[in-house]
């Protein structure tokens, strides 16, 4: 092959040379023939695909939308890459448009070593999660005009105690692994609002909200609405991670308490909330996935 898996992994930022050296052996050859299939949507995720040779066609399915052209990747691209952040299933066929090969970094292996708080690891899942975040802002500049900057921030919030955070997230997927140790890391690491239908909450510096109750929403200039986040849900991941505000506004959907964290606490709380981010990305992005389709298949009509 042209290169190695090493120095593939050196178009992620983030990654030192030791990280990358760790992370190539974990990486496995892969030879798809023209017309083979690298995955297909729904299929249960096996690892993040580093290209080294030839061309795959990326589409997907959306509900009334049939097939989506999404991408045309080559040498040099990622593909695969949101099953090392959430475990879920394929979003997307990835078809081989002529013959390919490269390495696949093996997505049971990468979670056992991610488990055990291996550096190399954590370091890639944060550099994916800032690639995932890039990604998403750039989507919604596609799909509609940038909202203007907000004037100001939400006004400051209050501290709120661990059991009642407890008691608003514990059935929620993945605060329900919480302890009480967590739930005190969280209450001291940020903190409360309350604001009402209509506040907007994206000026100044983004922090991380978890919606305690009603619903939140990222919308565009134009009214396009692009995301609603509920009860249990972190909203202005992208931003967040970015650490610059969003081309797009968040605004209170319904009369909402959510609590705000301007950074991620340390230790095993800040791992388990850096899962929980790296899904919430995920999930966003392919939300907007589904509004680009959308918005495409109407056009085309």
């Amino acid at each position: 092959m042209a290169q190695d898996a090493e120095q593939a992994l050196m178009r992620l930022d983030g990654l030192s040379a030791p990280e990358r050296a760790a992370l190539a052996r974990l990486a496995a050859d892969f030879v798809v023939p023209a017309g083979g299939a690298l995955f297909r949507q729904h299929d249960q995720s096996d690892g993040l695909y580093l290209i080294d040779s030839g061309t795959v066609a990326v589409t997907g399915r959306t509900p009334g939308d049939g097939h989506v052209a999404l991408a045309q990747l080559g040498p040099g691209a990622m593909l695969g890459e949101f099953c090392l952040l959430d475990g879920g299933r394929r979003s997307a066929d990835a078809l081989a448009a002529t013959d390919c090969a490269g390495w696949r970094l093996d997505l049971a292996r990468f979670a056992g070593l991610q488990d055990a708080g291996d550096p190399a690891a954590l370091a890639l899942a944060a550099a994916l999660r800032a690639q995932v975040a890039a990604r998403s802002a750039d989507l919604v500049r596609a799909l509609s005009p940038a909202a203007p900057d907000a004037a100001a921030g939400p006004p400051p919030g209050a501290g709120l105690p661990a059991d009642h955070l407890a008691a608003r997230l514990q059935t929620f997927p993945g605060f329900d692994q919480f302890g009480p140790a967590d739930w005190a890391a969280l209450a001291a690491a940020g903190h409360g609002h309350g604001a009402a239908r209509g506040q907007r909450l994206d000026g100044g510096a983004p922090p991380l909200w978890i919606v305690l109750r009603g619903a939140l929403m990222w919308q565009a200039a134009d009214g396009l609405q692009l995301l609603v986040h509920g009860p249990g849900a972190l909203a202005g991941s992208a931003a967040f991670v970015a650490g610059q505000p969003w081309p797009a506004r968040l605004l209170v959907r319904e009369d909402a308490e959510m609590f705000a964290l301007p950074a991620l606490p340390a230790g095993a709380t800040g791992q388990r909330l850096a899962r929980m981010l790296g899904s919430a990305l995920v999930r966003d992005q392919r939300r907007l996935t589904r509004v680009r389709a959308r918005l495409v298949a109407m056009e085309a009509a």
